[in-house]
């Protein structure tokens, strides 16, 4: 079974943050990238540069869902996408730990969980961070996700410097 989720292709990836401003600034209202619901990793000394967001596991109850103790997180009924309910949320970061790739963050100004939640709108049937993407390292599009084989943004990393250098398997 699939669903709608961001879809990410490090490969093509510059780094450029305009992803992290565009979700600042439709959550936020301003330009804080620290806040944004995807974030840029770079690894190999600035060689790469993978997006990190939420792929809205396809499984009944997440992990995330699972080991939260204020039952804060539910699924949209319009989107799929696993949300999280900031007004019983404690900052227990339980959630944060259980993600498998580490797509949940903990807000350092409400100490609130948050992530992606694909903030579609009546106005738009695109992210704004999928929309502020030019060079086509994000995708909003069906997706198996099985949370379980889900490969960690470093081992992405590790394998495409890899690709990068040659030869190194």
């Amino acid at each position: 079974m699939s669903h709608k989720a961001i879809l990410t292709y490090p490969e093509g990836c510059t780094g450029c943050r305009r992803c992290e401003i565009a979700c600042s600034e439709h959550f936020a209202g301003k330009v804080q990238p620290s806040i944004s619901r995807i974030l840029i990793l770079n690894f190999s000394e600035g060689l790469i540069d993978i997006p990190l967001v939420c792929r809205q596991c396809e499984v009944e109850v997440p992990p995330c869902w699972k080991v939260c103790p204020k039952n804060c997180f539910s699924r949209d009924k319009n989107t799929s996408s696993v949300t999280i309910n900031l007004e019983e949320c404690i900052g227990c970061g339980k959630c944060v730990k259980a993600c498998p790739i580490g797509a949940i963050f903990l807000n350092s100004e409400t100490h609130k969980a948050y992530k992606c939640e694909l903030c579609i709108t009546e106005n738009s049937s695109l992210p704004p961070c999928v929309k502020a993407c030019s060079c086509n390292a994000l995708e909003y599009g069906e997706t198996p996700f099985d949370a379980s084989k889900e490969s960690t943004p470093e081992k992405i990393a590790l394998s495409l410097t890899k690709k990068l250098i040659g030869g190194i398997k």
